[in-house]
């Protein structure tokens, strides 16, 4: 977006004049009028013009009068076909009286000199002829959220969705008779409140007033414009009690119990429990806020997470940090205020595991005779801290990813028929098996689900393996710029075939030590030896 762009850019922007009236040099966005006679920002989500800007204006009532204005007063506004002749010009406000086109520009400048800066203003529209539709002719039938939204009647603005479309309703409940509620659309839609049998109470463009309400459940049903049009588009829809009074703001929680202020080596990537102790007086919490900031004097908050509870189970996600917080008690929706900031500091980055190269593999003993995965022996494993082996990933499934954290392990075949499951928390896990030796490997099998979200197994059906060889399976994460914090697996090396004869007497499954012997004998076996 232009509004990043190096100052170097700001200060080549230049203007030419058409009849002594300033066109400007940069597209900044495209609006489509609503034509419902309210004020329409041109950018809502971003309100950022610049002066020598243009926007693009489409969806104008042929006939209709339109006003043009910015919320920096100097500034002159020129308004033209697309093909930049003019139509109107002049210092803000500007009117154009019955619109000759459906589409045109607005050109901002700081003044009629066409001066150019880089200050941000907010540009508007309004069609000021539009007109009001008839009471009961927009109403909805989907209803969206599916279910009804219960008012706080606390005094601040409350949603109702994020995400309405145009054509819907709302229900909403628990109002307070004889309070006064406003209803409101970011996108200027025009609004019409009924009772729940459709009995229209007030209607109009966003924002909407009901001043003494006379019910309890109302619909609040959202159309484009006048004329009741619908639009899959978003738009963030809310609504307040406006006569309610706040209710008081409760006391501050007292020091934390975990962990305490000051704590260090907190641990990372596993739940740890947060708690603190209640206001002792004043009015009873109804919630608590935590909230994360950038140093003690609580400069930036960020909310993480809101409970019922004085305590909380949080997972953090970076080693070596001091870490500020603080808990804000509510009542209603209302926060405590001066509050302190707790601190705490997380543990040291561990070591890269033991197994985290192909010649450090781990010695896993494959078992035999076993039914199923959920039978099998899980040997615990992680990929915290791994790094990349020098072995790039193989192709699997129609897939490659980066193998930049892997681990290792080792196996001697039992069998020739093996199963290699991963039942893994955190990540979506590649697992691949090769014959050889490390730096001279070669892809006997692999395992790629493509599966980020519990329950996540990988598992290789491996057939054919020679009897008595050792074979290598390795395990990472696809991404290769996720981090590795709190992600670990069970590893289960098994298959459902007994060993036969000839393999149970074979000498890699039979040894013994000292030869010869003198005072004790150690037998070890890979079967139990009765």
């Amino acid at each position: 977006m232009k509004k990043i762009t190096l100052v170097l850019f700001a200060l080549l922007t230049y203007a030419y004049t058409v009849n002594g009236q300033c066109i400007g040099t940069y597209e900044y966005t495209t609006v489509v009028s609503n034509n419902t006679g309210n004020i329409q920002s041109m950018y809502p989500d971003f309100p950022c013009n610049w002066s020598s800007d243009w926007n693009n204006v489409t969806g104008l009532l042929i006939g209709s009068d339109y006003e043009f204005s910015s919320d920096n007063p100097t500034d002159f506004l020129t308004f033209t076909d697309d093909s930049n002749n003019v139509i109107a010009a002049g210092t803000t406000p500007l009117s154009v009286t019955s619109m000759p086109v459906s589409s045109g520009r607005l050109h901002i400048y700081y003044d009629n000199t066409c001066t150019a800066d880089d200050v941000c203003r907010e540009v508007f529209l309004q069609c000021t002829s539009c007109t009001l539709p008839a009471a009961s002719s927009c109403l909805s039938t989907v209803q969206y959220p599916e279910d009804p939204v219960v008012s706080n009647n606390d005094g601040y603005t409350q949603d109702i969705s994020g995400c309405n479309f145009a054509g819907e309703f709302a229900q909403i409940t628990g109002l307070t008779i004889g309070e006064d509620y406003e209803f409101v659309s970011d996108t200027g839609d025009n609004i019409t409140i009924t009772d729940t049998s459709d009995n229209v109470l007030a209607y109009g463009y966003s924002p909407v007033l009901i001043t003494s309400i006379a019910y309890t459940d109302v619909k609040v049903h959202f159309h484009l414009t006048g004329n009741c049009d619908t639009e899959d588009v978003c738009r963030a829809t809310t609504f307040e009690c406006t006569s309610c009074t706040p209710p008081p703001a409760p006391d501050c929680a007292t020091a934390p119990i975990t962990p305490v202020d000051g704590a260090t080596n907190v641990l990372v990537g596993v739940d740890v429990t947060f708690s603190w102790t209640a206001p002792a007086s004043g009015p009873a919490p109804t919630s608590y806020n935590i909230y994360e900031v950038e140093d003690a004097l609580g400069t930036n908050p960020g909310l993480i997470a809101n409970t019922t509870d004085p305590f909380i189970d949080l997972n953090i996600g970076v080693y070596d940090t001091t870490v500020y917080w603080m808990v804000l008690p509510l009542n209603g929706s209302t926060e405590a205020t001066g509050c302190n900031v707790w601190s705490f500091t997380t543990e040291s980055t561990p070591l890269p595991p033991a197994n985290d190269d192909c010649i450090n593999a781990q010695v896993v003993v494959q078992e035999t005779e076993i039914p199923d995965a959920a039978s099998a022996t899980a040997t615990p494993g992680t990929i915290v801290s791994s790094t990349d082996s020098g072995l790039a990933a193989e192709s699997c499934n129609g897939y490659t990813g980066t193998a930049n954290d892997d681990v290792w392990y080792a196996f001697e075949a039992l069998t020739e028929d093996v199963n290699i499951t991963f039942e893994i928390t955190g990540f979506d896990g590649v697992a691949q098996l090769y014959s050889g030796t490390c730096g001279a490997l070669t892809v006997v099998g692999c395992a790629d689900n493509t599966v980020s979200a519990a329950p996540i197994v990988e598992e290789i059906n491996a057939t054919g393996l020679t009897v008595g060889a050792t074979y290598y399976v390795r395990i990472y994460q696809y991404s290769g710029t996720s981090d590795t914090i709190g992600k670990s697996f069970d590893l289960k090396i098994w298959t459902s075939e007994a060993l036969s004869v000839n393999e149970f007497n074979g000498d890699s499954l039979f040894s013994y030590y000292p030869n010869p012997v003198n005072n004790t004998l150690t037998l070890k076996a890979q079967k139990n030896i009765e």
